[in-house]
């Protein structure tokens, strides 16, 4: 009987510890949901396609590629609400 007892507690220990990784990787799914539906509110911007374009490598028609280091991903403009 105490050996069930014991594992009864192990499973309820595993259970906890699988619920917090889950709602862990839910946050975070969430989170990725959110900036990809700001991207696509934004994709007919030519500001925020310039920029993901530059995020992507391309290079505009009069520009030299000069590398250095990685470019910061560009802050989509804020939503407007209404005309």
């Amino acid at each position: 009987m105490v050996f069930l007892s014991g594992l009864e507690a192990y499973r309820q220990v595993q259970a906890t510890s699988q619920i917090r990784t889950l709602k862990q990787e839910n946050t975070l799914l969430r989170l990725r949901t959110k900036v990809l539906r700001d991207e696509l509110a934004h994709d007919n911007d030519p500001r925020f396609l310039s920029d993901l374009a530059r995020r992507l490598g391309y290079v505009g028609k009069n520009e030299v590629l000069v590398p250095n280091r990685a470019l910061p991903a560009p802050k989509p403009p804020p939503l407007t609400s209404g005309p």
